[in-house]
């Protein structure tokens, strides 16, 4: 696979702090170690994350988006496609346009990605066709979960057509328990 963890931080972001996980465990999200990711503390704090910080008409999960992108990539990508949001779980979903905004916030985001990619063994940078899929799936989303605003598609970027997927807005519970069974499902292993 392509993820590597070598990736060199400026101490003053490594000092910055450390969180506590579902599970238990202290993790520094700017300077992460193998043994700190945890397949049950990505899948439970996803499941409780809202997407567009909560702009949404209905609770809908970061977890549930990502099993459904995962379930409209190639097999050979399945496991991308569900793990490309997975640093949320230790440094929140950002909103695409606020994220380049964020001093050092790019380079954390990459730094936990390599990490947990090289822990479940998947492709790091994302391939395109995952790239593509997650850009395609926000006009699903726009149409089922947004209210409709008074601006054609192409002012969200919107230039392709959609998944074609149903947002079923799962409770944090099913969002986990789904997001677990498609890692399983596609083989990611602790």
């Amino acid at each position: 696979m392509n993820a590597t963890i070598h990736h060199p931080i400026p101490h003053t972001i490594v000092n910055n702090g450390w969180i506590q996980t579902l599970q238990g465990l202290k993790i520094y999200p700017a300077d992460p170690k193998p043994e700190q990711i945890v397949i049950g503390d990505i899948a439970g704090a996803l499941s409780k994350m809202c997407r567009y910080n909560g702009h949404c008409k209905l609770f809908y999960s970061v977890a549930e988006h990502c099993v459904l992108v995962a379930s409209k990539v190639s097999d050979t990508y399945k496991l991308e496609a569900l793990m490309h949001d997975a640093s949320e779980a230790y440094i929140a979903d950002i909103a695409r346009p606020v994220k380049p905004l964020l001093t050092n916030y790019g380079e954390i985001e990459d730094r936990l990605m390599r990490v947990i990619a090289a822990k479940y063994d998947f492709n790091w940078p994302l391939p395109s066709e995952v790239k593509d899929l997650d850009t395609a799936i926000l006009r699903d989303e726009r149409e089922q979960i947004m209210t409709p605003m008074m601006v054609p598609p192409s002012a969200w970027g919107d230039t392709r057509e959609g998944l074609g997927v149903e947002i079923k807005f799962w409770e944090p519970c099913k969002a986990e328990y789904e997001f677990l069974t498609a890692f399983y499902r596609y083989g990611g292993k602790n």
